[in-house]
């Protein structure tokens, strides 16, 4: 019993000591897969001291962490490295402690493990046998013990046995070996190559690989071959100088891609590798495979073209025996190389390919012209809501016009590849000799040299708009031999370190470099001048002796930057050309309106902004005006002028790109710099980014201010508070000429859950976006009708968040709320644009308890169009809601411009609204699902809107559209909308469930309807404590186009479009899919009444189910009549209809109405939602005078009553189906 107990423990310890292993391997595969170690190299030969790098271990799981071995080590090449095999073979743990036995599973080999239970004791040992590469076992020599005592206090021992001499195994570089636990704790391990080497002559000459890079690490070549340990490489370029005449009458198609002389040194002294009968191989950078490519060799002023060379992995490799200097061609097309008057002479290295402007691959185009045409057709019916034809849009007055909108100016038609080029120029440089100081033998002079740079015009010519704001080298040959003998460095130093300029002397050579170079670019010349100081002393004499006057100039060379003088869509969309194909209506005096699209070009020129549209075509150059408030261009001209020479119509529009005040922002920038650069940034606060952007504030004529400062976030972060500071209308971005330097880790807007109001006109595109707020539940009201925090507030002001805002994680929003409106400033017209970024509802005007009425035009455009025809609708989420605002405000439209403007104007392209709430939400009669969406018209705690409301649907994804609220009793004004194209789940004229008022019209002639429509208000939660459902006002519908109601669509990533029809069983709101209801939905307890309802059904539309004048419960009542006063009984004058109905009741909005029940009275509860019983209904018969008699409609019996006035509703009902 005894002994059966310890085998018991014994296995249960090991079974423990599985689970730990496991939970320990679990929780290792999930650490991180790649760590840093150093490795140290042993020579095998002892011939060379140890050298060490690193390398990344590589954790393979169970295997534990392995290492690639490296082919090359600090240049030198190995051929195989001698590993001594490691295996942990013992770990001791008490019968107290607890077992870690990881450290068993690191090894340095993948030898099986093989583990046996010895005795009966509560010591676990494990028994390793190692095996090498040819199968055979080996025997264990050395080993070594290590004791220590983990962090619960247990005591592990292990033991590591290294294998003996004999057990040493050979790898090859490229192959792989397993880390101990040891190495992997010192992250280091010790590794035994055996170089590759030669012996000649008793030299060893070892196989090196010798890399030549430039200041920025960019690999310019490589030699490899046979050589001393110690050789090192030494690249100059080559002068060229006396054979370039030659080159350029045999090359005349290419340009110089590279010069190079390569010398080799070992001992300070040039290693010749054909005297020890050796080769060397040379690998040269080359930037494009697909272009031809000359190699030359030269030595003493004779070129001879090298045949034998092959271009591959982006190099140009060939073997010589002995180094020269060579050159490198580029057959381009493009003469690199002045054949005329040299004082103007640039060379590039790297060569400037030019490019012409225009090409199809460079075009983004729209085709509305179907959706536009389907829509104007619709307006006939429903525009001021005339119900039949009116005529006015036709096929004759509907025109197709292509309107260009191009990212260039119209004066560009080539340019040059963006990058930078070292570019060299010829300069002179004169002296004038400074005075004498000092004594006799100790005297001193500072000498002040001018260089004047020529050859500017033709730089600009080649490179328009360059960019110089990198250093310079001027070299020039020292002028004597008393120059270097009294050149005097320290003072030389010091009388031009305030200009930034170094001056030093080498081997015949002066060398000056400098800072600024900005005078290049900013000469009105073909000339700059630039000078600095030599300092010299001496012997009196000796300076006296030291005479020159002129200086002979090797080069001056610099860098100039060039950017694209053209905008693209964005650093990844690099189309240059955005073309619409619209149908554009034509008044009876032939004039054409055309409202211009914003900026869509995202990725500006170098410090360049957007100043509005401009053309060259002087039929309508005059023609475009700009709106002062909303800087909206409109195009108003006949249309002849745009007529062109096939007969089309063609508008061609490009960008007015002007100076810009752009600033970089950086972390790591300073407020010390200008911030004008990318190499200068300014520190990342708020008060050096206002101080920046208010001291050179710039302008546009056509624009927001906000096109034109510009702010690039490149590094760190920018806390939202900073939004609101600037007093000054700018972008914030994080894209500049192609680089977008957004980071969801370390770049981006810090929005946390902080509120911001704006203080002018702003613009976001391109910038990652961090909050703290989910996206679909953040802090406030669930419904939105509150303010949800972080809110961005527009204040009235031009918002427009562009594309290319992204939240730093995808569960987050980007702002929980925007609201365009009114905070503390009122404007008369303003446009809320939201085009990316995730939101949790959104508002034109204000959301909460705002109260304070507005005067205003406001116009939200939501997505875009770019996204809309990639029917990407992921870039714009919204999670619950959009409304007009959700205020008890009212809303004034601002008519001093236009005398039929709107308060209300939105407008849909892309995006997902409202539909993931939809799916998240209760599918009960009373979920808040039911009002996700759009809502244009007011939402929850509503004042009056007092003009008519519109909202064109073109494209999205989008939940409900309703009508809304905020409309007044005596206003009655109108409310619109129209959908063109996209997915929507369903339609309702009217409100949820809230009585509302005013005409609902209702168009659609393109994209699906996945459910219904209905004219009046949903009304399926209507009830006594919430409302009642009704839509004072008529309802229209016109479905027409291509629409289809009972359906929805789908488009792959090849733009295939797959279409579903909707299931006529499923129902939604109480009503089958795909059907069309002149009425409201309403429930078995209150209908949901609608004046009138008027149907169209017209074009290729499909209603895949019924169309009913009514609506599900909804009625269809005039309430031209007033409902019947209260009766009293006295004596009163009054006039009767014969065989006419009436209700006797005690309110006008219902209560008790009296009510026949057999031979007596009763009463039965009215309201103004539910139809009466016949009981409850009386007719009146004259009996004398003002006396009638009052009989029953459904029993036939009478009572007797004086004064009955007024008469009950009647029913009114229009149902008109047209054509198809």
């Amino acid at each position: 019993m005894k002994k059966t107990n310890k085998r018991n423990i014994v296995i249960l310890i090991i079974l423990i000591i599985l689970i730990i292993v496991m939970l320990r391997a679990f929780i290792k595969s999930r650490a991180n897969n790649v760590v840093e170690i150093t490795a140290n190299f042993k020579d095998n030969s002892g011939l060379l001291s140890d050298e060490s790098i690193s390398l990344n271990a590589v954790n393979e799981g169970e295997s534990g962490y392995s290492i690639t071995l490296p082919d090359i080590v600090n240049t030198k090449k190995i051929s195989k490295y001698i590993i001594t095999q490691k295996e942990i073979i013992e770990n001791e743990v008490t019968e107290q402690e607890s077992t870690n036995i990881e450290d068993a599973t690191n090894t340095l080999s993948t030898e099986n493990t093989n583990t046996v239970d010895t005795n009966e004791t509560t010591t676990n040992t494990v028994t390793t046998d190692i095996v090498d590469t040819n199968g055979t076992d080996t025997n264990t020599t050395d080993i070594v013990s290590e004791e220590k005592t983990t962090s619960s206090g247990t005591t592990e021992t292990t033991t590591e046995t290294a294998t003996d001499a004999n057990s040493t195994v050979e790898k090859l570089p490229g192959e792989k070996i397993y880390l101990t636990q040891k190495e992997l704790d010192n992250l280091q391990v010790t590794l035994t190559a055996q170089y590759d080497t030669i012996e000649v002559d008793t030299q060893i000459l070892y196989n090196k690989k010798l890399i030549a890079k430039d200041e920025e690490d960019y690999e310019i070549l490589y030699v490899s071959g046979y050589m001393p340990y110690d050789t090192e490489i030494e690249l100059n370029e080559a002068d060229f100088t006396n054979v370039e005449n030659e080159i350029i009458e045999n090359y005349p198609e290419a340009s110089l891609w590279g010069s190079y002389d390569i010398k080799l040194l070992s001992n300070s002294k040039e290693y010749i590798a054909k005297d020890y009968g050796q080769t060397l191989d040379i690998g040269i950078t080359i930037n494009d495979e697909s272009l031809k490519y000359n190699l030359l060799e030269m030595q003493n002023d004779t070129i001879q073209e090298l045949k034998d060379f092959t271009i591959e992995n982006g190099k140009i490799k060939f073997t010589v025996e002995e180094l020269k200097s060579y050159l490198v061609l580029q057959e381009n097309g493009i003469a690199m190389f002045a054949e005329e008057d040299t004082s103007d002479e640039q060379i590039t290295n790297g060569g400037a390919t030019t490019y012409s402007v225009g090409g199809e691959e460079s075009k983004f185009e729209i085709d509305d012209y179907e959706s536009d045409k389907n829509y104007y057709l619709g307006l006939n019916y429903t525009e001021g809501m005339s119900k039949t034809n009116s005529g006015k849009y036709t096929e004759s007055n509907l025109k197709e016009v292509q309107i260009n909108y191009y990212g260039y100016d119209y004066d560009l038609t080539e340019f040059v590849e963006r990058g930078t080029y070292d570019v060299t120029l010829n300069a002179t440089a004169t002296a004038r000799k400074g005075t004498l100081s000092g004594n006799r033998n100790n005297s001193a002079r500072t000498d002040t040299i001018t260089c004047i740079v020529s050859g500017i015009n033709n730089l600009k010519q080649q490179y328009p708009d360059f960019k110089a704001d990198s250093g310079w080298t001027l070299k020039m040959a020292v002028p004597n031999k008393n120059f270097s003998t009294y050149f005097n460095q320290t003072e030389t130093d010091n009388a031009n370190s305030s200009k930034g300029i170094s001056v030093s002397v080498s081997n015949g050579i002066i060398t000056v470099t400098g800072e600024d170079t900005t005078s290049l670019a900013n000469s009105s010349g073909d000339a700059c001048t630039f000078t600095f100081r030599v300092a010299l002393r001496g012997t009196r004499n000796g300076l006296n002796a030291t005479i020159y006057d002129a200086l002979t100039v090797n080069s001056f060379k610099t860098t100039i930057k060039v950017g694209t003088p053209y905008g693209t869509i964005s650093d990844t969309e690099q189309q240059m050309l955005v073309s619409y194909r619209k149908c554009v209506p034509v008044d009876s005096n032939g004039n054409i309106t055309i409202d211009l699209i914003d900026n869509p070009f995202m990725n500006r020129p170098v410090e360049k902004g957007f100043n509005g549209w401009k053309t060259n075509n002087a039929n309508y150059s005059n023609s475009i005006s700009t709106n002062t408030n909303t800087f909206v261009q409109t195009l108003t001209t006949n249309i002849n002028n745009i007529t062109d020479s096939s007969g089309k119509y063609v508008i061609d529009l490009y960008v007015d790109w002007v100076d810009a005040n752009v600033i970089f922002v950086s972390s790591s920038g300073s407020s010390s710099n200008d911030g004008t650069s990318p190499s200068k940034p300014i520190d990342n606060s708020w008060s050096s980014i206002n101080s920046k952007l208010n001291s050179n504030v710039k302008t546009c004529t056509k624009a927001s201010n906000r096109e034109v400062n510009i702010v690039v976030l490149m590094n760190g972060t920018l806390d939202v508070s900073g939004l609101k500071g600037p007093n000054t209308s700018y972008t914030l971005t994080s894209l500049y000429d192609g680089n977008n330097y957004g980071s969801e880790s370390t770049t981006y807007l810090n929005v946390g859950s902080t509120d911001v109001q704006l203080d002018s006109d702003l613009q976001i595109d391109y910038l990652y976006v961090y909050s703290s707020k989910s996206y679909s539940s953040p802090s406030g009201t669930t419904d939105g009708t509150d303010v949800v925090s972080p809110c961005l507030y527009g204040n009235m002001y031009n918002l427009r968040i562009g594309r290319g805002v992204v939240p730093t994680n995808d569960n987050y929003s980007t702002w929980a709320q925007v609201q365009g409106g009114y905070y503390n400033h009122s404007s008369s017209e303003y446009r809320l644009v939201i085009e990316t970024g995730k939101y949790y509802t959104a508002q034109l005007y204000r959301a909460g308890s705002a109260s304070t009425s507005t005067t205003a035009n406001g116009t939200m455009v939501v997505g875009c169009d770019i996204d809309r025809i990639n029917n990407n609708n992921e870039n714009l989420r919204i999670y619950n809601r959009m409304a007009s605002r959700t205020t008890s405000a009212t809303a004034n439209p601002y008519t001093a411009n236009n005398a039929k403007a709107v308060a209300v104007n939105m407008i849909i392209k892309s995006g997902t609204i409202g539909v993931d709430y939809f799916k998240d939400a209760s599918t009960a009669d009373t979920s808040e699902r039911n009002y996700a969406g759009i809502y244009v018209g007011g939402h929850g705690k509503t004042g009056y809107d007092k003009s008519d409301r519109y909202l064109l649907v073109e494209g999205g994804n989008i939940a409900n559209i309703i009508g809304g609220l905020s409309m007044g009793q005596s206003d009655m004004f109108k409310t619109y909308m129209y959908v063109k194209g996209g997915n929507v789940i369903n339609i309702t004229g009217g409100a949820g469930y809230s009585e509302t008022y005013g005409d609902r019209i209702i168009q659609v002639t393109g994209g699906y309807i996945k459910y219904s429509i209905s004219g009046g208000s949903n009304g399926v939660a209507a009830g006594i404590n919430t409302g009642t459902g009704d839509l004072r006002g008529e309802s229209l519908i016109y479905v027409g186009g291509t629409a289809q109601i009972g359906a929805s669509s789908t488009v792959d990533s090849d733009g295939n479009e797959t279409v579903t029809i909707t299931n006529q069983n499923e129902v939604l709101y109480g009503v089958n899919s795909g059907c069309v209801c002149g009425g409201a939905n309403g429930n078995d307890r209150y209908s949901g009444q609608t004046d009138a309802s008027y149907i169209i059904i017209d074009g290729n539309a499909i209603v895949h189910n019924n169309v009913f004048g009514g609506g599900n419960y909804g009625i269809i009542g005039s309430t031209n009549v007033k409902i019947p006063d209260v009766l009293t009984f006295k004596d009163e004058t009054s006039n009767f209809t014969e065989n006419t109905e009436y209700l006797i009741t005690t309110s006008s909005d219902g209560g008790n109405g009296l009510s026949a029940s057999g031979t007596s009275l009763s009463n039965e509860s009215m309201s103004t939602t539910m139809k009466p019983s016949d009981s409850a209904k009386w007719v009146f018969e004259n009996y004398s005078g003002n006396q009638y008699y009052i009989k029953n409609a459904s029993t036939g019996q009478y009572i007797y009553v004086n004064n009955v006035s007024r008469s009950w509703r009647y029913i009114y009902c229009k149902y008109n189906v047209k054509y198809n």
